[in-house]
């Protein structure tokens, strides 16, 4: 079985139109996302690939900044024959959100057009 490499991303989006004389300053960012369907550097399922059933697995988000008021999430496949591929993009995520469940989008959420 050939391992792909998929980037979970998930971007921290906060207010950014600073005041004058007012910095925004990100730092000490220690956000996760993790998955039960896979471990980190681990085979994906072929349940969540396009052989299998090309759905998206469950993801747990932790340890989101207080200030955060919106998050976004890429998936890319920079091992793709084809080039980096973008499998799926989402924003608009309520920081709140601890979860998204296999093959859901987040209430609220935007899906984006991806290279497939």
């Amino acid at each position: 079985m050939k391992q792909v490499v998929i980037f979970f991303s998930l971007l921290l989006l906060t207010a950014c139109i600073p005041q004058p004389k007012q910095e925004l300053t990100i730092k000490n960012i220690n956000m996760k996302i993790t998955s039960s369907a896979f471990s980190n550097n681990g085979n994906i399922p072929i349940k969540y690939s396009c052989d299998g059933e090309k759905i998206s697995p469950d993801l747990e988000i932790a340890d989101v900044p207080a200030n955060a008021q919106s998050l976004a999430l890429i998936l890319e496949d920079p091992d793709s024959p084809m080039g980096t591929f973008t499998h799926w993009l989402v924003w608009n995520i309520d920081p709140t959100n601890t979860e998204i469940a296999a093959n859901s989008v987040p209430t609220g959420a935007i899906q984006g057009k991806t290279s497939g």
